[in-house]
């Protein structure tokens, strides 16, 4: 994902404010009001923020700057929002970074049968976290 001056700038700033709600509050809800703004900030739209607001998730959690916990909340948060605004999103426009990321990080939720004592964090979550960052890069 190539990102331009604007989106360096903002991401920053709104990725601290969510990770720092999220440490205040233990919860966080992203409304459609925040989203637009966060696009706003970073110059692009609603649905481009929340692949840009995940692309600075996966890295992130990749460099171990955000624990699977907060990581697993925020993803869940931007992928409610999404669903909240689904009827708004032209058919081919569907973000779907934001969408691989929710994906990774639910992986890791449970402990499936076949999975033994293996952490599902690690067996899931991370190897699909790792793959979305080399294919950002």
């Amino acid at each position: 994902m190539k990102v331009g001056s604007a989106i360096v700038a903002g991401i920053e700033t709104i990725f601290t404010e969510i990770v720092s709600r999220y440490e205040d509050e233990a919860t966080f809800f992203a409304d459609a009001a925040e989203i637009d703004r966060w696009g706003a900030r970073m110059g692009v739209n609603w649905l481009k923020s929340l692949d840009v607001i995940s692309a600075e998730l996966a890295k992130r959690y990749h460099s171990g700057l955000v624990s699977y916990e907060i990581g697993d909340a925020i993803a869940n948060d931007l992928w409610g929002a999404l669903i909240m605004r689904s009827g708004q999103v032209p058919n081919d426009d569907w973000p779907t970074l934001c969408q691989n990321v929710y994906f990774a990080f639910d992986a890791g939720e449970y402990r499936r049968k076949e999975d033994g004592d293996a952490d599902p964090v690690e067996l899931y979550t991370s190897p699909a976290i790792d793959k979305i960052v080399v294919e950002l890069a």
